[in-house]
């Protein structure tokens, strides 16, 4: 059974944590319209793109990560860096948005099987969102794109979701009884890192003392400690850091 978070419970916190899960600070280099093109596996008609969320009946804050378009960081299937002056993220296609001048209405698109990241905003500063490409289990079909949390052998990952419920009528007698209504959702998950796939994890402490294993007693003791709740994700982000902080200090 899929467990949704609230997304209020993570506005305002997660941005205000260190969180591990940024790359290299070094600037990559900016990417060309020709190698926009090259990776880009179709562009929008000025059709398409101006009903692309009007069809789907969302306004640009509920289909993409934020409606604004950013500067950003592409990580392509071949493990190459770019950056890219604009870009954006269309949570309901799973689509990322290129702006390419030289296209009819100005966007190129890149699906989700065309790189293996990327990031909205300036790469490793506070404030961006970094996002990998994987899979839930061995599922093909569940490729997408998930937030990255934290960076080192244990990865947290948020999957942002958006949830479509019809209006519910009495047909008889043509009266609607609940409108249709459209809200944001993410999921937790957890993976390895160098690994493709990756799990959904209840935010329950038994079950995040299993990604701990024979360390989960020096967790638990870090936790009481500094009084975090394995309950709550920006504690859980910095009780995941702390784990992966233990295991760099087991490395031979």
């Amino acid at each position: 059974m899929s467990t949704r978070l609230s997304p209020w419970l993570l506005t305002g916190l997660l941005a205000a944590l260190p969180l591990g899960a940024v790359w290299a600070q070094t600037q990559p280099a900016m990417l060309t319209q020709q190698q926009v093109h090259a990776l880009a596996q179709g562009y929008y008609t000025p059709y398409e793109y101006n009903r692309t969320v009007e069809k789907a009946a969302l306004t640009p804050e509920q289909a993409y990560f934020t409606p604004d378009w950013q500067t950003g960081t592409l990580w392509t299937a071949g493990g190459e860096k770019h950056s890219v002056a604009a870009l954006r993220y269309n949570i309901a296609l799973r689509l990322v948005e290129v702006r390419d001048p030289t296209t009819p209405a100005g966007v190129s698109v890149l699906p989700v099987g065309g790189l293996r990241g990327f990031t909205l905003g300036a790469e490793g500063k506070r404030g961006s969102h970094t996002f990998e490409t994987r899979t839930v289990g061995r599922s093909a079909d569940s490729r997408n794109f998930f937030e990255t949390l934290t960076a080192g052998p244990l990865q947290l990952f948020l999957l942002h979701t958006i949830d479509e419920k019809a209006a519910n009528w009495i047909a008889a007698y043509n009266i609607e009884t609940r409108p249709a209504s459209v809200s944001r959702g993410v999921q937790l998950f957890a993976g390895q890192a160098g690994q493709g796939a990756v799990q959904e994890l209840a935010l329950k402490r038994k079950s995040v003392e299993k990604l701990f294993g024979a360390q989960a007693p020096q967790v638990a003791a870090y936790a009481a400690e500094k009084k975090l709740d394995y309950e709550q994700v920006p504690d859980l982000v910095m009780l995941v850091d702390y784990f992966n902080s233990l295991a760099k200090t087991t490395q031979p």
